[in-house]
Order: C-alpha cells, then sequence, then structure tokens
C-alpha cells in the first residue's frame, strides 16, 4: 500500500510531493540531472523535471558546481548566459570582466558583435577597443585605417578610401610607436624576405546567434564521472575513474569528496578499494561487513 507521506525511492520527498511535482516515485533523480528530486524542490528551487531549469545550456548540477545560479541564465547579469560564457572561455560571475583584454567588457563584445575572446576580432592588427575609440568597425578588416601621429600622439586617423575620421580627443599611447607596429600593410615582406598573401587572412567569425542557439551540452568534470558510471551500470570502483579519466588520483578523490556532499554520487571503502556509485545504484552486499 502506497502511504502519502512515504518515500519509496528515498528522494527526500514523499510520494504526495512526487505527485504533485509531476516527478517519479520510483526515481531518485527524475529529470537525469544528477540532483535528487527532493534536494530540487527543498534547497535549490530547481525543476525536478527539466535538468536545465533556467534553459541557459547548463545543467542544474553543472551550475551548482560552478557556483551559479541554476535559476538564473546570466549569473552575472553581463547580458551573456551562462552556457554560453562556458563554451567562451569568459568568466560567468564576473560582470566586469574583459577577458581579452582589450579595453572592451565581455558583456558589451557580446551585445556589439565582438569576440570577447579575442583582442582584435577583424584581424586587421588593431584591437576592438582601440577601433571604437577611432570609430572603425572592428569587425571588419576592410575598414583599417592608416594613422597619423606626432611623437606617441594619434592625432588622427585617414579610413582607406580617402575618408578623414579624427580622434574626439587625443589618444596617447603608452609608448611610442611607429604606425607599421599597429598596422602591417597588406603585401609587407617579413623578416625573411618572404612575400606575405595578397589578401589579409580571414578570422573565424564570431556568431553570436549560433553561440546562443548552440544545443552542444557543456560537460563539466563531474559530468563526466556520471556518464562513466551509467555506462558501467552505475558503479565503478575508484581506481578505474582515474584509469579513464587520466586525471590525478589527488583531482579524482577531491572531486568525489565533493560530488559527495552534493549527494549526486555515494562512495564506500572496502577493503582497500573504493567504490563509487551514483546515488541510489549502490550494490547490494558492497558495504563493509563492519557495517553490520
Amino acid at each position: 500500500m502506497l502511504r502519502k507521506d512515504g518515500d519509496i525511492d528515498g528522494d527526500k520527498l514523499s510520494n504526495a510531493n512526487e505527485l504533485s511535482n509531476n516527478t517519479s516515485m520510483f526515481l531518485m533523480d527524475t529529470d537525469k540531472d544528477s540532483l535528487q528530486d527532493g534536494a530540487e524542490v527543498k534547497n535549490y528551487g530547481t525543476s525536478p523535471t527539466t535538468p536545465d531549469t533556467d534553459g541557459d545550456g547548463l545543467n542544474d548540477a553543472a551550475e551548482l558546481s560552478n557556483s551559479l545560479d541554476p535559476t538564473d541564465p546570466d549569473t552575472d547579469g553581463d547580458g551573456i548566459p551562462d552556457g554560453v560564457e562556458m563554451r567562451l572561455g569568459t568568466p560567468p560571475n564576473d560582470s566586469t570582466a574583459d577577458t581579452d583584454g582589450d579595453g572592451l567588457g565581455d558583456g558589451y563584445e557580446y551585445e556589439h558583435g565582438t569576440d570577447p575572446v579575442d583582442p582584435d576580432t577583424d584581424g586587421d592588427g588593431l584591437n576592438d577597443g582601440l577601433e571604437r575609440k577611432l570609430g572603425t568597425d572592428p569587425t571588419d578588416g576592410s575598414t583599417t585605417p592608416m594613422l597619423v601621429f606626432t611623437g606617441g600622439t594619434l592625432l588622427g586617423v585617414v579610413a582607406v578610401g580617402g575618408r578623414w575620421f579624427l580622434a574626439s580627443s587625443e589618444y596617447q599611447l603608452e609608448a611610442p610607436v611607429s604606425a607599421p607596429q599597429l598596422f602591417e600593410p597588406v603585401g609587407a615582406e617579413t623578416d625573411d624576405g618572404d612575400d606575405e598573401s595578397d589578401s589579409p587572412s580571414t578570422p573565424p567569425e564570431f556568431d553570436r546567434d549560433e553561440l546562443q542557439q548552440s544545443s552542444q551540452p557543456v560537460l563539466t568534470d563531474e559530468d563526466k564521472v556520471i556518464q562513466l558510471l551509467r555506462d558501467n551500470g552505475g558503479w565503478v570502483y575508484q581506481s578505474r575513474i582515474v584509469e579513464q579519466t587520466g586525471w590525478s588520483k589527488s583531482k579524482v578523490s577531491r572531486l568525489l569528496s565533493s560530488m559527495d556532499e552534493l549527494g549526486t554520487v555515494e562512495k564506500i571503502s572496502v577493503g582497500r578499494q573504493n567504490i563509487v556509485a551514483e546515488e541510489g545504484s549502490m550494490p547490494e552486499g558492497a558495504g563493509s561487513p563492519f557495517d553490520e
């Protein structure tokens, strides 16, 4: 007989609550995101039936393990979804970050179509921040200007095609620099005397929409462990995780301890071996005889 206050699957969510949350009474982790249903409802405020509650491309467990908010698609509020930041390699919890050091914040670059991890999006020899100051297009290499200097101060630019652009104020360089150091003309000879190609190389295009719409999941270390467990019937010896991943023993130990605290795996010692299992998948009889 089923009792309303019972908990058949042991996920800390009563049978009655399982029904009201549309979760399975027989699965501890209905959406297979490595978080127990009870913890999602009571502790994290995440959906126990949707692995990515906020729809940012990172599953809930991955967000928690990276100190991100699984209920907010943009934890740091910089305009870049957390999943996109993880794919780009920008920090998803720092709204003021300038990852490529070009003088433009990551959020600003993402909003305006420049690459936040490449200081020179169009590959024309001028970094994106300087191009914004000059009024040229940092996504179009054909707008590269000729620079007019006096000493170390940039007075203005002449755009290719004969149009003049004057900087709104003088731009003082940190050190005296000649124009060729900032702009290499097409077809210039290299140090070994070889002629460069007739046209500038085209850098990979930064496609914000493609990044945002990408469904490619970000596989965290925790995800890799869970996947390994599921590929092996729910449990393995800890030494196998070291062998399969190539990680150090200390890294595996730290990672498993963290996952054990989160409730995504359980770990027991049997003799000199540690058995690691996804929560609820520990093989029967695996416990130490001294546990009786």
